[in-house]
């Protein structure tokens, strides 16, 4: 029968100690006291680690082992609350990420007489500051310290290691300096990758390492004298995707065996790439994604960098580029073909933004914004020319310009921006943490085509329509919108608690800062209102929503109007459909409301036509979002 200590059932048989149940929480397990009728040599606990008895026996915080143990137990879930552990001298075996995960875990000391620390055994113990082990190890396996953060300073191996994994030391940037055994035959691959403080490493002899065993930065010194690896010759494949309008074929064919090339980083359709360029700037091509995925430095390529490389004719008529996967970067020859975008680039942190004596604070998911008509692009290009110039705009601007990147007429100027996505491209220019002003305006938005909205033009495909949105403006150019119907509940949710709470207090001025921007391509930015006096007037332009709707009404719609349809409501429906017609139905007190997609008139409804779910309080809608 099982027996109980510490609020755990055991059993014990041939020197396995069994957990079978755990029905109240443990907060220390001490199991060197436990009367078993025998000595401990293994712990197992029979238990699933994800059910309630898992979680309450996990949730630790002190384990006493007996002096008997002999191997490690295999626990399926990691002690995340246990921060030292006293190792017995008689545990000899670990398995595989004994300790991955023990995140709480300090210190630790490995008993003499173990010669092999296990893959992962320590992965993940990011609060780790102490690791000793004794002489006797022999071999580290793979990860057997990763992401070990608080390992800092000096650490000296074990005078008998032969063997370091891969990986072992990945994502340690605090040490500083390694003593190596002169023992020591092997280094695994990315074995100290992320150690951006270990500057050098005086290595043994007759070692053997990768690579990419230690970061570029690091100086290695082989016995002695300094490690300079030889580069290795790389060819790369060409993408399938190149610049529109290019005869790449026949530049292609022009080209001789052995040929320099530049090749340089550049962002097309909004993603970086390595563009292969002739001397005279002829466009060969992009390097394929997966040549690139192969070559570790190349994807650490900065825009506007470049390096040299030279073709290479195949039997098969196709071309290779090869280049020397050590060769140094230089500032590229065609800086006009590159424009500056780092789409890594943190967010910006809420703190530095000037928010005091904000009333009320938002981040907020905005689309850039589209050009779905001559109406939008004409709009939009005045604005740009009143920003900046008439000629920039009319570089910009152009009604044949379908790519990115495209010769002017004179051939000799490209223009930088896609007619699709100019907002877009504005976008990658702008610092993150710049203002910008938050309106509400009109924007065209897309319906499917099996849409009410559609069929009711006649099936066309891609029909749009204008719908109230936030709009955010920078030099007074419209970049970015969020409409109040959109295309996802949250987005809808997000907009519509903005513009509600905005609809209550009308006196409120509205501010925005671009806080992140990512390659979706989509852009956060941080609303925030602040104390005003007044009120806000003017009338946006929904003519296009009212000629589908066929209402006959006035095509600008009074600020006041759409405002009043929000400020008292209680709950909300949105639409099932981006483009439904029911539009967004609100209760206002005992009456109920429709208003359609384009929002121009507020339908009052009767009971017997409301839809029975789909309802949220505003208080809802802001958990929502």
């Amino acid at each position: 029968m099982p027996k109980t200590e510490e609020g755990l059932s055991y059993l014990y048989e041939k020197g396995v100690l069994t957990f079978r149940s755990c029905p109240v929480p443990v907060r220390s397990l001490n199991v060197a006291r436990i009367d078993a009728g025998g000595p401990i040599h293994e712990i197992r606990v029979a238990f699933d680690a994800y059910g309630a008895p898992g979680s309450r026996f996990y949730a630790v915080q002190e384990i006493i082992l007996p002096d008997t143990l002999r191997v490690f137990p295999k626990f399926e879930a990691a002690f995340t609350k246990i921060s030292q552990l006293q190792l017995p001298a008689s545990c000899k075996k670990f398995p595989a990420k004994a300790f991955q995960g023990w995140k709480k875990l300090k210190e630790i000391s490995i008993p003499e007489g173990v010669s092999k620390l296990p893959d992962g055994i320590f992965s993940g113990c990011s609060n780790l500051q102490c690791a000793h082990l004794p002489d006797s190890v022999t071999s580290l396996g793979k990860e057997a310290f990763r992401n070990c953060s608080k390992l800092s300073g000096k650490l000296v191996l074990p005078k008998k290691l032969t063997a370091i994994g891969d990986q072992a030391f990945s994502g340690c940037k605090n040490i500083e300096e390694v003593i190596f055994p002169d023992t020591l035959t092997s280094i695994g691959t990315k074995a100290f990758k992320g150690c951006v403080k270990l500057l050098q490493a005086d290595l043994p002899a007759e070692i053997q390492i990768q690579k990419d065993s230690f970061p570029e930065e690091s100086r290695l010194l082989i016995g002695g004298a300094e490690y300079v690896p030889e580069p290795e010759r790389v060819e790369a494949k060409l993408s399938p995707i190149y610049l529109y309008d290019v005869d790449v074929n026949r530049i292609r064919s022009d080209l001789q065996d052995g040929q320099c090339v530049e090749i340089h980083a550049m962002i097309h359709h909004f993603v970086t790439r390595l563009e292969v360029l002739t001397p005279e700037g002829k466009h060969i091509g992009f390097l394929a994604d997966s040549s690139v995925k192969t070559v570790t430095r190349l994807k650490r390529i900065q825009l506007g960098q470049a390096f040299d490389a030279s073709v290479s004719k195949q039997d098969s008529g196709d071309i290779a580029i090869v280049f020397l996967d050590n060769a140094p970067f230089r500032p590229t020859s065609f800086p006009e073909r590159t424009h500056c975008l780092d789409w890594s680039r943190p967010e910006v942190d809420s703190s530095r933004l000037p928010l005091e004596n904000v009333q009320f604070q938002f981040r907020l998911k905005a689309e850039p914004y589209r050009l779905l008509s001559e109406r939008d692009s004409l709009i939009q290009r005045d604005e740009y020319a009143r920003a900046f110039s008439e000629e920039a705009a009319q570089l910009i601007y152009r009604e044949e310009s379908m790519s990115k990147y495209l010769y002017a007429r004179s051939e000799e100027e490209i223009s930088r921006f896609w007619t699709q996505y100019i907002s877009m491209t504005l976008l990658e220019h702008i610092p993150l943490g710049t203002e910008f002003e938050a309106k509400i305006d009109s924007v065209r938005i897309q319906v499917s085509d099996d849409s009410w909205g559609a069929m009711h033009s006649g099936g066309m495909a891609d029909y749009a329509y204008s719908v109230p949105a936030i709009v955010f403006f920078w030099r007074g150019i419209r970049v970015a919108y969020a409409p109040l119907i959109g295309r996802s509940d949250s987005d809808w949710n997000r907009a519509l608690l903005v513009f509600w709470k905005w609809s209550r207090h009308t006196e409120w001025k509205s501010k925005a800062w671009l806080v992140q921007v990512t390659d979706a391509p989509e852009c956060v930015f941080q609303v925030a209102f602040f104390p005003g006096t007044e009120k806000i007037t003017g009338s946006i332009d929904l003519s296009e929503a009212i000629e589908y709707e066929g209402g006959g009404q006035s095509e600008a719609l009074p600020l006041e109007t759409l405002f009043s349809c929000f400020a008292k409501a209680e709950r909300i429906r949105l639409c099932a459909d981006e483009a439904g017609r029911d539009g967004i139905m609100i209760q206002q007190g005992e009456s109920f409301y429709q208003l359609p997609v384009g929002m121009h008139e507020l339908c009052e409804l009767s009971r017997d036509e409301l839809p029975e779910c789909g309802w949220h309080t505003m208080d809802e809608l802001e958990e929502l979002a």
